[in-house]
């Protein structure tokens, strides 16, 4: 039946289309539907333009991104460029006279993704070269595509780079470039970056802005758990310094920490135990989303770099 609608995607709508990928995605995290469904469909995508749908492959790459062991994540990168890169190269980094308004938050989130879990060379390169440009007093860095770049030069962990970003976000512009900056300062894929952005939150960033980059930091794949454990260790400070209404938010990040069985018990036990005074539904809506996403890694982890090194064979067929 997938496949079926797979072949003809130019014949529905764009509204049916982003339904189809939505449905069928939560049907995998279900448990309902094979991932290797989802991925056939997805490299029949083409040149569609919608960019909820991209985002939903790019969603669903990025959870592979959380379960895939070292020996899946080459097949993941290959996989992420061959389901992300032809679209890509088609709108190409420049915007297009008359290209339409949806077309420059698709070209971010293909980027993205290709310079992060593709390990897309050009596009790192590209990135590097145009943030670079940038710092020295060139064009600026186009602000529908900042964040994009922000977070494809985080992942490169170039020295300095980080220094940048802080004195970027004290320095800024305009509210939405502080906001860029500061939340890229939660990207870089180290350890001991990451405590260091912890205690910038904890200490010295605005308290209505520190939560969201707690947000961001959990979401960390390399330094998520060492992130929490910072958290549960400065609980209470948290808890006093943040305003109440932000408490159940910063733990939102808790959702994509699916990799670690053990670190999901521990993160679920935690909670259960220090229940917060507002917002705590959302918490425990964040901690079933946890274990949805660890029932797929569970379920995907053994096979999964078989089933994503069939993708660039089916893109290409």
């Amino acid at each position: 039946h997938l496949g079926h609608l797979g072949r003809h995607l130019e014949e529905l709508s764009a509204l049916e289309r982003a339904n189809l990928f939505a449905d069928t995605w939560a049907l995998v995290l279900a448990g309902r539907c094979p991932l290797s469904a989802f991925l056939d469909i997805a490299a029949a995508l083409g040149h569609d333009s919608e960019p909820t749908i991209f985002a939903t492959v790019a969603g669903a790459l990025g959870l592979c991104d959380r379960a895939a062991a070292e020996d899946a994540r080459q097949p993941l990168a290959t996989a992420t460029r061959a389901l992300l890169g032809p679209r890509a190269a088609a709108l190409g980094w420049e915007p297009a006279t008359g290209e339409g308004e949806r077309i420059p938050n698709l070209r971010s989130v293909l980027l993205a993704a290709l310079g992060t879990i593709g390990k897309d060379d050009s596009v790192r390169e590209q990135a590097a070269t145009r943030f670079d440009a940038a710092q020295r007093g060139g064009l600026p860095l186009d602000a529908n595509l900042e964040s994009a770049v922000l977070a494809v030069v985080a992942d490169q962990l170039r020295p300095g780079d980080y220094d940048t970003f802080f004195s970027r976000y004290q320095s800024a512009a305009t509210p939405q470039e502080e906001h860029r900056y500061l939340s890229a300062l939660s990207a870089f894929p180290d350890i001991e970056l990451a405590e260091r952005t912890f205690e910038l939150a904890l200490h010295k960033i605005r308290t209505q802005d520190a939560p969201y980059l707690i947000i961001g930091l959990l979401t960390n794949r390399v330094a998520g758990a060492a992130v929490f454990e910072r958290l549960a260790d400065h609980w209470d400070e948290a808890l006093e310094r943040f305003p109440v209404n932000s408490h159940s938010r910063m733990l939102q990040g808790v959702r994509t920490m699916c990799g670690d069985t053990a670190g999901a018990r521990r993160i679920t036990e935690f909670v259960s135990t220090h229940p917060i005074r507002s917002g705590q539904r959302s918490v425990d809506q964040a901690i079933e989303r946890l274990w949805i996403n660890v029932a797929f890694v569970e379920r995907e982890r053994d096979g999964l770099g078989e089933t994503l090194g069939r993708v660039a064979g089916v893109r290409g067929s």
